[in-house]
């Protein structure tokens, strides 16, 4: 079940960087923000599932926080790579290596 509650995050944290990001490259969406305005709806409700199972799974707050912000840090990476070609400069690859040391410590 840990691995559904990271999942659920990595979805809701790939929707939020659709809804931030996504206007910078694509006009129609920056046109349409009503758009980003309705997918905020089902983001907030995957987080808070999301959030649930890994505080209930992992057992505490901080466990669901670290997972959370280190899921976020590599959906980023990879998204920021896919949409805007961005490669990584070394700090970025240190905190990298960093979020993905920090799920291994949450999950062992």
């Amino acid at each position: 079940m840990k691995i559904i509650g990271v999942l659920l995050m990595l979805l809701a944290q790939s929707l939020v960087f659709v809804q931030s990001y996504f206007p910078l490259k694509y006009n129609w969406v920056d046109k349409n923000k009503w758009v980003l305005y309705m997918i905020s709806i089902p983001i907030t409700y995957i987080f808070i599932q999301a959030t649930k199972i890994c505080v209930n799974e992992f057992g505490t707050n901080w466990s669901s926080r670290f997972i959370g912000q280190s899921v976020g840090i590599l959906t980023f990476i990879i998204l920021n790579y896919i949409v805007f070609s961005e490669g990584l400069s070394v700090k970025n690859l240190i905190c990298l290596i960093l979020s993905i040391t920090i799920l291994i410590i949450q999950f062992f």
